[in-house]
């Protein structure tokens, strides 16, 4: 009989833990429920704040890699890119028109969300060719 009673001591014991670990209480609730919307409070204030004290009109969100001068087209001796990156280009154009026959699939995953790319591609291209001609030789 003495082993059941402590067995069943254990049992209410774990069960009692149980209760109190798993749930917390309402005032528990309301006080996490306060100091989270305390929290979310003070992350809006910082941020209407932080924002007033940068001039109207700044970039200083874009980081210095990402960008890049504006290069208009000179007319000097140079080609508007170099031989190997005109390579380069070509062979993607090609390697673009076989997947538009041979894997529409891929070709149009690899065209989602690049909007205007070959044409860009294409004008750089168109580029390079009238830079080649207008060359003194």
């Amino acid at each position: 009989m003495k082993t059941h009673k402590k067995t069943d001591d254990k049992k209410s014991l774990l069960a009692s833990i149980r209760n109190v670990c798993s749930r917390p209480s309402e005032q528990t609730k309301k006080q996490v429920l306060a100091i989270i919307g305390i929290v979310m409070v003070s992350i809006c204030i910082l941020t209407v704040v932080d924002s007033t004290h940068k001039p109207v009109g700044s970039v200083e969100f874009i980081p210095d890699k990402y960008t890049t001068p504006f290069m208009p087209h000179s007319d000097s001796d140079e080609a508007a890119i170099s031989t190997a990156d005109y390579k380069m280009l070509l062979q993607f154009v090609r390697t673009m028109d076989s997947l538009k026959v041979y894997d529409r699939a891929s070709y149009d995953t690899i065209l989602l969300g690049h909007d205007g790319l070959l044409d860009s591609v294409h004008f750089v291209l168109s580029l390079y060719q009238e830079s080649l001609h207008q060359m003194p030789q």
